[in-house]
């Protein structure tokens, strides 16, 4: 891909501050309302005037925004607000452009395929499947399968695919059989998931530069046994993973250690005291995973811009919050003919 100039990313965040005018009488001071955050992932400029930034838009709860409408953005070249007549502008959400894959990472250790639980799990797994998939966006959107028990590697039941009825068929083929550990590596399992997500992103980002998110979704009933890797090592890697992956997480019953869990899963944390929450914890943690999925965008515009260096402000309103970005972009060699569209 040819690129006419490199955009320097720096992401800021931006709060609306309700201001109340202290003179008037009977009014009292406001406190600043919730602020949108929009983090900037990568940018590039290329002929013959497309500039183009991927993002993610959150509130400041880290409530992910999955409805923003080019309506609600505004484009600023050196603090100079360009209108819509000036420059065309859209997201880009198409096949080709842009790819969330999600790892569900399942523990199946002795005491999840020694009782009641194990079929619990394959419904609550295969609900979350068709949940993650209830929009028709399979060619964007895929899920891998791991499983994990007290042996030192996890294993995949299904890699990689679009393809929901056979990650429903692989869920069926668990088996209390399946383990030969009754242990649990719950710590060597989220090093492992990391690895494996951040391998697959970037696979798929070397393919004619698609841009890659994702997600890893964590269950387990019980606390690390095994001992393979410290509780240190694995907050370590959560916290040192790529920008655009989020790790949630789901524990089950008594058992487990609801604060190392919580922190494991830092975008996300359900406790289920019972199997029949489990289906739903799932349902509602799918719903998590599609709004994540859907708070990245790819924005482009068509500068009017023609030579030089500029800085570039993009502000995102929503719910009557807004955030600002900021980056920079060159602009030489720019010329008319951009079509919004065009990766």
């Amino acid at each position: 891909m040819n690129k006419t100039g490199v955009l320097l990313a720096t992401a800021l965040m931006g709060t609306l501050w309700s201001c109340i005018d202290p003179e008037i009488p009977g009014e009292e001071e406001v406190e600043p309302t919730q602020g949108v955050q929009l983090t900037l992932l990568e940018g590039e400029s290329r002929l013959p005037a497309n500039v183009t930034l991927f993002f993610k838009a959150d509130f400041e709860d880290g409530t992910p925004i999955a409805d923003l409408n080019i309506s609600d953005i505004e484009i600023f070249e050196d603090d100079e607000l360009i209108s819509t007549f000036e420059a065309d502008r859209d997201f880009l959400r198409d096949p080709g452009e842009f790819n969330y894959s999600t790892l569900m990472l399942l523990d199946l250790s002795g005491s999840v395929l020694d009782g009641s639980a194990l079929a619990v799990l394959k419904a609550s797994a295969d609900q979350f499947v068709d949940q993650v998939f209830s929009e028709d966006d399979s060619e964007t959107t895929e899920i891998a399968i791991y499983w994990f028990d007290g042996e030192k590697a996890i294993h995949q039941l299904q890699n990689f695919t679009s393809n929901a009825d056979l990650l429903h068929s692989q869920i069926a083929s668990i088996s209390s059989g399946i383990s030969q550990d009754n242990s649990t590596n719950l710590h060597g399992a989220v090093v492992q998931g990391v690895d494996i997500m951040e391998r697959r992103m970037a696979t798929i980002q070397g393919q004619d530069s698609i841009l890659t998110a994702g997600s890893i979704l964590v269950f387990t009933d019980g606390k690390d046994r095994a001992g393979w890797v410290s509780e240190t090592e694995a907050f370590n890697r959560v916290n040192n993973r790529a920008e655009n992956l989020s790790v949630l997480s789901i524990g089950l019953g008594a058992e487990i250690d609801q604060p190392s869990l919580q922190q494991i899963g830092s975008d996300g944390f359900a406790f289920v005291d019972d199997l029949p929450q489990l289906a739903e914890t799932f349902a509602q943690t799918a719903a998590s995973v599609r709004g994540e999925a859907n708070s990245f965008y790819i924005f482009q515009y068509c500068s009017p811009k023609r030579q030089g260096n500029f800085t570039l402000k993009i502000d995102a309103t929503k719910d009557g919050q807004t955030g600002t970005l900021e980056t920079t972009f060159s602009a030489d060699g720019f010329r008319g003919g951009c079509n919004v569209g065009v990766r």
